[in-house]
């Protein structure tokens, strides 16, 4: 080998060492960096022909698993839909406030037995004021929870509102570094990419699939969001029915319809379509029932003054949100029918009638109380479940991050050892560089 060729090697050797450690100092600087992948240095590839020629270390390349990285995205879709419904159901179920004394079960329970009460001293105007102010707590208790739970859909439905807006964004940054990537091919960019990618995950269920090079296409129940200078945001629009408002979504540029499951999105849309309606549909159903029945009950029976025909609760009530007691019982109790008959002194069949109320069959083949109680069980297991998924799904996201890291994380030992190894490189070249040096002054004197 030519002394010039020594020289071009050793050249070629130091450009590389110090390369490779600029690359080794950047990974340990970025330790603790959100998002950044470990930087490799491709030294397989040699420039020109030749074992005798220099490593060519021009192609940095993130340490990642594509695989890998596609599957935690689709995975922390379904974890942040799970956390969503985990915490918003777990509200919901706080409202109905059971089991507990200002529970809806536990004033039913008070306003049966006050007529039981009334019942065994038809006669007593203590016994009716009881009857009166318990009815007017367990209404009360009917209008809260439900007008909580709409209070809860309002506040969902502006959360959905916010959720598209911050999708959106997220869906206008992944293009605008797509765009700066063409132009500039810093790793940085890609590194910040797919943090931003992994935020819109936990929002919406999206779909990552890598074409050659760097170029990906990110889409959402299977049409495009972004791609190679494409992008499409997602539209919103609300509907009522019944009052509830319920929400559908379609993409800006074809105006095709598109169905969100997944992410905290995708969570919030079910329990403001169809969880809370159905809260609230079942409290109606009850209500009126309730309702119902015993205006039917007391209309037909004689208060003391021997009047009849007068209902208990107010006629008109359309659901839980407007159960109340009639207006002239609230304001003169005396107005409670106890008795079968007119004049008909120490009868208490009416008051007994509506206590029996309780145990009839008269929803889904059950009681008043067994309906309620469906209710809230739905809700209970409607948490358990939620909570459950959520902790399993937890264990698989971090599972996938663990090989994700394992991959792409960096580690200080084997950071310190390449740097230490690519140190003694440089020393050598520098060290062949001044040898190679020596031998030509030497010939140069025995000229």
């Amino acid at each position: 080998m030519a002394i010039s060729q020594i020289f071009d090697v050793s050249k070629q050797a130091l450009q590389n060492s110090e390369r490779a450690i600029d690359t080794i100092s950047k990974n340990i600087a970025n330790v603790n960096t959100e998002g950044y992948k470990r930087r490799l240095i491709d030294t397989e590839n040699f420039t020109g022909s030749g074992a005798a020629n220099g490593v060519d270390t021009q192609d940095l390349m993130r340490a990642r698993n594509v695989f890998i990285e596609n599957q935690l995205i689709k995975e922390q879709g379904s974890l942040g839909k799970y956390e969503s419904d985990s915490a918003i159901i777990a509200n919901i179920e706080s409202l109905f406030g059971e089991p507990g004394s200002s529970g809806l079960q536990n004033l039913m329970t008070e306003f049966w037995n006050s007529w039981n009460d009334l019942a065994n001293d038809p006669e007593s105007q203590s016994a009716r004021v009881v009857v009166r102010d318990k009815a007017v707590t367990m209404t009360n208790a009917f209008n809260r929870v439900y007008s909580d739970l709409h209070d809860m859909q309002q506040e969902i439905s502006r959360e959905i509102v916010n959720t598209v807006t911050q999708a959106n964004k997220l869906i206008r940054q992944i293009d605008t570094l797509n765009r700066q990537y063409t132009v500039s091919k810093s790793a940085d960019l890609l590194d910040q990419r797919d943090l931003v990618l992994n935020q819109l995950s936990e929002l919406i269920d999206i779909e990552v699939k890598n074409n050659s090079g760097s170029d990906l296409v990110v889409s959402l129940d299977g049409q495009i969001l972004v791609s190679q200078n494409y992008v499409s945001q997602i539209v919103s629009d609300a509907s009522y029915e019944n009052n509830y408002p319920s929400y559908t979504f379609a993409l800006d540029t074809n105006k095709k319809a598109i169905n969100i499951e997944g992410g905290s999105l995708g969570s919030i849309l079910d329990i403001n379509n169809e969880y809370i309606p159905d809260y609230m549909n079942q409290l109606d159903i009850l209500a009126v029932s309730l309702v119902g029945r015993i205006n039917q009950l007391h209309s037909n029976g004689y208060n003391l003054d021997g009047k009849t025909g007068i209902n208990f609760f107010e006629s008109n009530v359309s659901g839980a949100a407007d159960i109340t007691v009639n207006r002239d019982i609230r304001e003169d109790h005396s107005l409670i029918a106890t008795a079968g008959s007119e004049s008909a002194a120490g009868d208490g069949s009416v008051a007994q009638a509506i206590y029996d109320a309780q145990f009839e069959k008269v929803l889904n083949n059950g009681t008043y109380s067994d309906y309620y109680n469906s209710l809230i069980t739905q809700v209970g297991h409607q948490v358990s479940e939620a909570n459950f998924n959520y902790e399993s799904q937890q264990n698989i996201v971090q599972s996938l991050q663990n090989q994700r890291d394992s991959v792409s994380g960096v580690s200080l030992d084997e950071e310190l050892a390449k740097l230490i190894e690519y140190q003694n490189a440089y020393q050598a070249a520098s060290k062949l560089i001044a040898t190679s040096n020596a031998m030509i002054n030497s010939i140069l004197t025995m000229i």
